[in-house]
């Protein structure tokens, strides 16, 4: 049997911490001061199992797949005890059931969470659930709204046991859908890029959706798509989607597609959702536009009040129209994306303004133009 030792306080072992969303929670805890130990079951010269959970008061899972929770208990179970807080960031809860009952067993303070984006968001206003699991997730799940709070995440409640069957059609949907279509267009041969750049609207938002997918790692759809059929309400959505696409390429007459769709739409739209979507949709689509006449990527290593301020100022100065504006808060930096009215824009302006914004410390990372100039 493997000694048992005393964990240290303050110290946080992320199992995982080289993956794209480990990397991401190793920085979280890190902003609150604690001391990080990296543990990856896909580097063996990171710190070894044993290790990690010896030396850790807080235990936070971030592995593909999933199952590695399992197996990564079972190796280390016995070293658990009531001293120990366990968290995770998986997007599927099943597969840790068995696990967690012999840790809770043992009176460790557990808590699941799933934050519901892609680690290459800014997390500031995303949403996160946090799910209580077992008798004792007090301190778990304290540690847990600290730190997605900390990094300015809205944190929801979610019981533990509801969550596979809840995020059926918000996880199965999108990337059941999305890559049954990618695998059909890359049979196919269509040149995406091609689309992509004559794009009308419902296309331009379609192939949004679909390579926000298709970027992710496969092992993300292929865990979610198989777990997430085994359901009977997952397994019954699938069929439906299967039945509906057969029904709606099987139709040959106009009229009675028109009724189809009509009466669908009426049904989803009880509650006027349809006239907030577009609504948002259209929003989407002008500040894309306005970004793509002609835009310019400024980046900085500094974050202060009235920085927007100093970075617009010698726009102004030489007499350029903004159309739009994105900023994305990064880990080491903050991007602004400007499009500028190309009315008002000329060469020597804008070489002017990069000159001043050197100046203040940014940089001009990108200048793009819709005509490709």
């Amino acid at each position: 049997m493997i000694e048992r030792l005393n964990p240290k306080t303050n110290c946080v072992a992320v199992f995982g911490g080289e993956g794209n969303m480990g990397k991401i929670t190793v920085g979280l805890f890190q902003n609150l001061g604690y001391e990080v130990i990296i543990s990856d079951p896909k580097n063996p010269d990171s710190v070894k199992t044993t290790e990690a959970v010896q030396q850790s008061e807080i235990i936070f899972f971030s592995v593909l797949p999933i199952e590695e929770i399992e197996k990564i208990v079972g190796e280390t179970e016995d070293l658990f005890g009531v001293e120990h807080i366990v968290i995770d960031n998986s997007s599927l809860k099943q597969p840790l059931v068995n696990a967690y009952k012999r840790l809770e067993e043992k009176g460790v303070s557990i808590c699941s969470t799933h934050p519901l984006c892609k680690h290459d968001q800014p997390l500031h206003g995303q949403k996160v659930l946090i799910l209580e699991v077992g008798k004792n997730p007090q301190k778990a799940r304290g540690v847990a709204e600290r730190l997605y709070k900390n990094a300015g995440m809205i944190t929801i409640p979610l019981a533990f046991k509801n969550h596979d069957r809840t995020m059926i059609v918000v996880q199965l949907v999108p990337h059941l859908v999305m890559r049954s279509v990618g695998q059909a267009l890359e049979k196919s041969g269509v040149n995406l890029k091609a689309l992509n750049e004559i794009a009308p609207a419902n296309f331009q938002l379609f192939n949004l959706s679909l390579w926000r997918t298709l970027v992710q790692d496969p092992r993300i759809s292929a865990t979610l798509i198989t777990n997430l059929l085994k359901d009977k309400e997952g397994e019954a959505l699938a069929q439906e989607i299967h039945t509906a696409v057969q029904q709606i390429t099987k139709e040959k007459d106009e009229k009675e597609l028109v009724k189809l769709f009509e009466e669908t739409y009426s049904r989803l739209n009880r509650e006027g959702l349809g006239l907030t979507m577009n609504e948002a949709t259209t929003i989407v689509l002008e500040r894309l536009a306005n970004l793509q006449v002609k835009s310019i990527t400024i980046e900085t290593l500094e974050d202060k009040p009235g920085l927007l301020r100093q970075i617009l100022l010698p726009f102004e100065e030489q007499g350029i129209n903004l159309t739009a504006i994105d900023s994305h808060k990064q880990k080491d930096k903050v991007k602004f994306e400007i499009g500028i009215d190309e009315n008002t824009y000329t060469p020597e302006a804008l070489q002017t303004i990069v000159l001043a914004l050197q100046k203040i410390g940014c940089s001009v990372t990108e200048i793009t133009s819709s005509d490709k100039t």
